[in-house]
């Protein structure tokens, strides 16, 4: 007999950046940062890291990387252009080798600077599924 659980952790509640500086501009909040917990044990097969960043307002510059971190470690990397507007999408990460305890952060880093008053919202989630296998029963 074959189970799948699949666990969603969502990072906290939609945060906002400055877009118009260059560099990091945020890091989700330690607070609200995954920890896989028991989860870490488990043979993961696949986790798939959903992603939004939101403009409140159209640019015509901006670029900017938006990186999943377990314990300062870039597991997941996503290039934005800001000038496309919202970006949203799913990616395929392997969470092999992460202990339960290692916390784990969306990142911001601005590239390129958008207009004046561009505020970026960031939003993602982590969707792990975990298979379960029972047999001999």
């Amino acid at each position: 007999m074959r189970i799948s659980n699949k666990t969603q952790f969502g990072f906290e509640p939609v945060a906002t950046a400055d877009a118009t500086a260059t560099g990091v501009q945020h890091t989700t909040d330690t607070a609200w940062a995954v920890k896989l917990g028991s989860l870490a044990a488990w043979t993961i097969k696949t986790c798939q890291w959903k992603y939004k960043v939101a403009l409140n307002q159209a640019t015509a510059a901006g670029a900017a990387t938006l990186n999943l971190k377990a314990g300062g470690t870039v597991v997941g990397t996503v290039a934005v252009d800001l000038t496309a507007g919202d970006a949203v999408g799913v990616v395929e990460i392997d969470l092999a080798g992460i202990e339960g305890q290692t916390r784990i952060v969306m990142e911001l880093d601005v590239t390129t600077a958008a207009d004046a008053g561009t505020v970026a919202e960031i939003a993602g989630a982590l969707d792990i599924e975990t298979p379960l296998i029972v047999s001999g029963c």
